[in-house]
């Protein structure tokens, strides 16, 4: 028998005082008998419950500090970013980052609270990221739509907000068509002569 490749996630959020208060706040709330938190002290070996707890604030904010062995990703469909860790196992923890992160798997109660935090900041970012994309100097934009079949097509807007808007149509279509063709889209700001294609379309659902 070889060994087996384990992964954590959870919810990747800031911690500001404000938070790290309710973090702490649901954590002494969480009561002694609980199910998940007996099973957290069972499985990671805490003697009692306030030991158990305590290591949760400890590991839960650890987890959402910069650690060498936790990376931060975004997984497609998932309306937030997830702090990650994993490894190879023969039945014990890979990695000290992958326990760290086990602590908050093994609370609901945290790991609901984290989610809350993580959505309101992946919120944030992409309002973020829109509204620098709208500041800029001049409003071209152009939607590159690649496929096997058809090569490169453009789509031109004067806002990013249509852009954006063409990129959601096109993906739908392309889910809708569900005909396995890998598609590649993506946006150029102040795009270059190179992308005046005589062949760009204003079908914002085509191929």
């Amino acid at each position: 028998m070889g060994a087996d490749m384990t992964l954590h996630c959870v919810p990747a959020c800031e911690t500001t005082p404000q938070r790290i208060a309710n973090i702490e706040h649901v954590i002494r709330s969480i009561p002694d008998d609980d199910v998940d938190l007996r099973d957290l002290i069972d499985q990671l070996d805490y003697e009692t419950a306030a030991q158990a707890k305590s290591c949760l604030l400890r590991e839960c904010l650890d987890g959402q500090a910069e650690h060498r062995q936790i990376v931060t990703l975004h997984i497609p469909g998932c309306p937030y970013l997830v702090r990650a860790a994993g490894g190879l196992s023969w039945g014990d923890s890979p990695s000290e980052g992958y326990t760290t992160l086990e602590h908050v798997e093994r609370s609901p109660q945290l790991r609901a609270l984290l989610e809350q935090f993580a959505c309101d900041d992946f919120q944030k970012l992409r309002a973020e990221a829109a509204a620098s994309l709208q500041g800029a100097a001049h409003q071209n934009v152009t939607v590159v739509l690649t496929s096997p079949l058809r090569g490169s097509e453009y789509l031109h807007f004067d806002a990013i907000a249509g852009a954006l808007a063409a990129i959601e149509r096109l993906v739908i279509a392309a889910e809708g068509k569900r005909d396995g063709i890998e598609r590649l889209i993506g946006i150029v700001v102040n795009p270059g002569c190179s992308y005046l294609d005589p062949r760009a379309v204003a079908d914002n659902g085509s191929d």
